[in-house]
This record gives C-alpha cells, structure tokens and sequence, in this order.
C-alpha cells in the first residue's frame, strides 16, 4: 500500500504528460529552414551576443592524394 502512494501518483504525471496533442504553432518549410540559420552579431538579424571568430591555427598541410 506504501508503494502505490508513490507509483500512482508518477504514472498518471507521466501518462498525462504524453499527450497526443498537436503543436499549436504551424510553420512553413521555409519559416522551419530560416530558424534553423546560424548567424552572428555582425549580420543582420543574428544573435548580437554571439560573433564567430577567425581560425587561430592555419589549416593543416596535405602532401601527395587525398583519398
């Protein structure tokens, strides 16, 4: 009886939580991609707390084929 005090409780929070309910916002395809755009405090629109940064190593040297 001890144990159903605690088990009945967090069974119906978690079965109410999986709800089948739909989202209430709707987005288009290119509403979705537009969100989905990585952009910094120096262009327009982005993220003014956020600015990528220039490499500080130079790329590595290949010799002979990359395959």
């Amino acid at each position: 009886m001890n144990r159903l005090r605690y088990i009945l409780p967090a069974t119906m929070t978690l079965l109410g939580a999986c709800g089948t309910t739909p989202p209430t916002t709707s987005t288009t395809p290119s509403e979705a991609l537009t969100s989905m755009a990585i952009s910094d405090g120096a262009r327009a629109g982005g993220n003014k707390h956020f600015y990528f940064v220039a490499p500080l190593v130079k790329p590595p040297t290949t010799f002979g084929a990359i395959l």
